[in-house]
């Protein structure tokens, strides 16, 4: 398999076993996986490496994991970035942290191997166009359970409507008077200017659609 089309994953953790645990695992489902010993090295090899996802140490020398996770989300061309913080301190004190700097999961360290995979699937996965469309098809059919949550999402400018999309709660945001019924018919170029998706992804609501890197593209061509 061509390495170079595999999704990338930086491993920041002080302890080498870990290291190896974690790097083991990953590669064995699939994934680039790169590791670095501290937050001032991990954000080096975010600099070089540009990896698609982070799952960062929160108590590491030099630059712990909570100050390397503020200066990712700080800068315009890193916070994007799904970053996944792992502590043996699980306190509530750290977690709220941990979401308040952007954190996009946490993981209280020992942990099972499943549920680190699982979480890295969920941050690395993004609509393609043929599943947008699906998910606007399907627009008038409600999901019960996120109906209060889209009602208080709504604003003048827009529409919001609850379902799921393999396995996550997402909204997607309409402008007002697009008419679903066409939503097989849509144009890829007018469907990323005027419709948003986003999924509750942990420990806050994250952008599926227009996807950020892809978005970026096309502004650089």
């Amino acid at each position: 398999m061509d390495m170079s089309t595999l999704k990338k994953i930086l491993v920041a953790d002080d302890d080498a076993g870990i290291q190896f645990m974690l790097r083991r695992l990953l590669e064995k489902k699939g994934y680039e996986v790169i590791v670095a010993s501290s937050g001032d090295e991990c954000l080096k090899k975010v600099e070089t490496a540009s990896p698609h996802l982070i799952v960062l140490d929160v108590t590491m020398p030099v630059l712990g994991g909570i100050g390397a996770l503020e200066r990712l989300k700080r800068n315009e061309e890193t916070c994007q970035i799904p970053v996944i913080l792992i502590s043996g301190d699980p306190s509530h004190e750290k977690t709220q942290v941990v979401s308040r700097l952007g954190g996009d999961d946490f993981l209280a360290k020992p942990f099972k191997s499943d549920d680190l995979v699982s979480r890295v699937s969920k941050h690395l996965m993004y609509l393609d166009f043929n599943s947008l469309k699906t998910i606007l098809f399907q627009l008038r059919s409600r999901d019960a359970a996120l109906s209060a949550l889209a009602s208080a999402a709504a604003t003048r400018q827009w529409d919001v409507f609850p379902g799921n999309f393999q396995g996550l709660p997402v909204l997607t945001l309409v402008p007002p008077g697009f008419d679903s019924k066409d939503a097989r018919q849509v144009d890829e170029a007018l469907a990323s200017q005027k419709i948003q998706v986003i999924a509750n992804m942990g420990f806050s609501w994250k952008k599926l659609w227009p996807h950020p890197a892809k978005a970026a593209e096309k502004k650089v061509g």
